[in-house]
């Protein structure tokens, strides 16, 4: 493992210095001149919001329903709801005088004739940081257990906290409140602000410095968004509030080991392997932990700005931007898993990556447009994510990297063509193909497709699957998580209908999904990307194999003998400019077809289950899926040939593409390859051959999770391959 961040701590030798974000050289900004009216307005209406919504009580029931009945939901809604209180109220109470001398633009006239009371926002800010502190652990009841991958323990332990994701996020949240109105709070009573003290030293400080979580990091073992998230909080606490600088450095250096733990999960790709709705709890709270340690330590770091793979890390969520509110969603990921904001704008300003600048300055004018701004969950739970949001406002308005505020969407930035590159992420085998820029955005194809295993932090089975967008209208989707239960996390996750193959845009191979763990994976991995600069794609072109025992694939010439793909894949008149292939076939628990036709599956001692001979000796079948983009025709192109005929197969083969919109079936039409169909999905014209009619399913989302994502049910179309080549083409 390379001691990266541990290396700068050990070398340094200088005096830690209290933190202190949002303040210029005579103090703590509260006259903000950087506060636009805009921003100001909306803290002032969160605020009048927020008044009079009670603080939930919290019982012992409400703690122990996850493990009588695995509902997590109820509390954590109650939990939530406390910190989501005051996180609004804390800005307003803070920039009081700019808020109150702000006319807010709200259209509810009631809103507009409402005024904030300097003492009741007060105390109402003192009796949420009172039931806060009253509340017996701060640790959620689905994290409530001392060792990783154990059952929850029902009730917690108040003498023996558990530090989980969101003791840590409360930890900060007082932090702040302590940092940010310690003035306004000790007039009142000083004991207000000794109590956050004492709590935040009993709950956090204390346990970071005697108590061993696997977050921490420990070697080789296998780290993920937890470790930065838990240590940024947890730098928060030490170094907002007093603590004694002996355990400030003490937690400094286990932060720092800590961080290099994390790093080394990553390949030098920076793909966050959880998706683009983690990386804002990954790659974001790693610049958060490094944006601290920088500030404490006079610079000190400021060179990891500058690390090929930390600026890759960083610049992942701009790569994997299908355009507007559409990310590329693989594993626990929502399809619109939130806008950027300052978050991203600081990490791509330090990294001098104007993709990830542009992209966080258009999507923060959006939000303060759509009056949004403050609607993300993470900027509701966070203070410190909420105060950054207020504090760079003007800086983001007026970033000059912006392009003309009327073209919102990147595809319209004709000059930004680098925006939307093509890219695949070898570390974790996902590829994105984009259309030529240029023509109009409607006609702009983003394809995605997911290689490697089935063994991806928060992993679903989908292994070969892909995603398509034209424009911005969802062809073929990824459906994403339901709300978490503790269902979710335990040996029943494969139960869940979103984390099937099934439930993919995937095949179904003799009546067999793929399995979970890291043995199910993509072999043969081919992928051709044109170059940005270059229309050759000889001159320069990315070409993969993963057959490498690890994620960190071996290149291999696309020209090279192929092991098990055939020579009719390659020499396909519809072979695609562009496109990544590979074998899917072990991503399904087969280990041959046996001369009988049937699928074998694997057994425990190694052999097939209607045959004594060991399944090393059958490895034959193989499924080549091939997908990518005729740069010719703006067209896309998806071809699947199996080894063997679906007919000999005892199940046969079947294709389900999961869709947004419902399809039409404009009907079949035969051509010289035999019957071929037609589909109208959106705004994208399909046909297909070497498969049955299409039968079309309703998929009902009623999940509120899945409510936020689909604004209506989704479509799955299921086709009974006929042949042993199947072509699809998307235009």
């Amino acid at each position: 493992m390379e001691h990266i961040v541990k290396q700068i701590s050990d070398s340094y030798k200088g005096t830690l210095k209290d933190y202190k974000p949002f303040a210029d050289e005579c103090g703590i900004a509260e006259e903000n001149p950087r506060l636009p009216d805009s921003v100001t307005g909306l803290i002032k209406d969160t605020a009048l919001k927020h008044m009079d919504i009670p603080y939930p009580y919290i019982s012992a029931t409400d703690y122990m329903k996850l493990a009588r009945c695995g509902d997590r939901a109820e509390y954590e809604a109650k939990y939530f709801a406390k910190r989501h209180k005051l996180n609004a109220l804390v800005p307003a109470a803070y920039y009081y005088d700019r808020v109150c001398a702000c006319a807010c633009d709200n259209p509810d006239t009631s809103s507009q004739e409402a005024e904030l009371d300097a003492d009741a926002l007060l105390d109402e800010i003192i009796n949420g940081i009172w039931s806060v502190c009253e509340e017996t652990s701060w640790c959620l009841p689905a994290h409530n257990t001392y060792v990783r991958d154990t059952p929850q323990i029902i009730l917690p332990d108040a003498k023996k906290p558990v530090m989980d994701l969101f003791a840590c996020e409360t930890g900060a949240l007082l932090s702040m409140i302590c940092y940010l109105l310690k003035d306004k709070l000790d007039l009142i009573s000083p004991l207000i602000c000794k109590r956050i003290y004492e709590e935040v030293s009993k709950r956090i400080i204390e346990p970071y410095l005697n108590t061993h979580f696997w977050w921490m990091g420990n070697g080789d073992e296998p780290m993920c968004n937890w470790t930065v998230w838990c240590i940024q909080n947890s730098l928060l606490c030490a170094f907002l509030l007093p603590f004694e600088d002996a355990k400030r450095r003490i937690i400094f250096d286990k932060a720092c080991y800590g961080i290099d733990c994390f790093l080394k999960d990553y390949g030098e790709d920076g793909c966050c392997e959880e998706g683009a709705q983690y990386y804002r709890h990954a790659g974001l709270c790693l610049f958060g932990c490094l944006d601290i340690l920088n500030s404490i330590s006079d610079g000190a770091f400021t060179c990891l700005f500058d690390n090929v793979k930390i600026k890759n890390i960083a610049e992942f969520i701009a790569n994997v931007h299908v355009g507007g509110k559409y990310y590329v969603n693989f594993a626990d990921c929502s399809p619109k898993p939130g806008s950027c904001g300052v978050r991203e704008y600081l990490f791509g300003k330090l990294c001098k990556l104007s993709s990830l600048t542009r992209l966080a300055c258009e999507d923060y004018i959006t939000s303060l447009k759509e009056e949004t701004v403050f609607e993300d969950e993470s900027v509701k739970l966070n203070l410190y994510y909420k105060m950054q949001t207020i504090y760079y406002a003007k800086e983001l308005i007026s970033c000059t990297l912006l392009n003309s505020p009327e073209n919102s969407c990147r595809f319209r930035a004709s000059d930004n063509s680098d925006d939307f590159r093509d890219i695949y992420y070898e570390s974790v085998g996902v590829c994105v193909l984009r259309s030529d820029a240029k023509g109009d955005m409607g006609d702009f194809f983003t394809l995605a497709a997911k290689a490697g295993d089935n063994n991806d932090s928060h992993n679903h089975n989908d292994t070969g699957s892909i995603i398509l967008y034209k424009g911005l209208d969802p062809i073929f989707v990824d459906i994403g998580p339901e709300t978490y239960s503790q269902k979710t996390f335990s040996k029943d996750r494969y139960e869940i209908w979103t984390m099937q193959s099934g439930y993919h845009n995937l095949p179904t191979i003799g009546g067999l999904d793929q399995f979970p763990g890291d043995e199910y994976r993509a072999s043969d991995v081919v992928t051709t990307v044109l170059s940005r600069d270059c229309d050759d794609a000889d001159k320069n072109c990315n070409c993969i194999s993963s057959d490498a025992p690890d994620k960190n694939l071996n290149c291999t010439s696309p020209d090279a003998p192929d092991k098990n793909r055939g020579d009719n894949l390659r020499n396909n008149r519809m072979m695609p400019s562009k496109y990544i292939s590979m074998n899917i076939a072990s991503a399904y628990p087969l280990s041959k077809l046996a001369p009988s036709g049937a699928p074998l599956r694997d057994t425990d001692n190694g052999d097939t289950d209607e045959c004594p001979m060991p399944k090393a000796a059958f490895r034959t079948f193989t499924y080549i899926r091939t997908a990518g983009i005729d740069t010719i025709d703006n067209s896309v192109i998806l071809s699947d040939v199996s080894s063997s005929s679906p007919a000999d197969i005892d199940g046969g083969i079947i294709l389900n593409f999961i869709t947004y919109h419902k399809p039409a079936v404009l009907g079949p039409d035969n051509t010289s390859k035999g019957c071929s169909y037609s589909l109208k999905i959106g705004s994208a014209n399909v046909t297909y051959t070497g498969a049955d009619a299409p039968v079309i399913e309703t998929l009902p989302i009623t999940d509120a999770r899945l409510k936020k994502c689909w604004d209506h049910d989704l479509y799955r179309i299921r086709l009974t391959l006929q042949a042993q080549e199947f072509m699809m083409q998307i235009k």
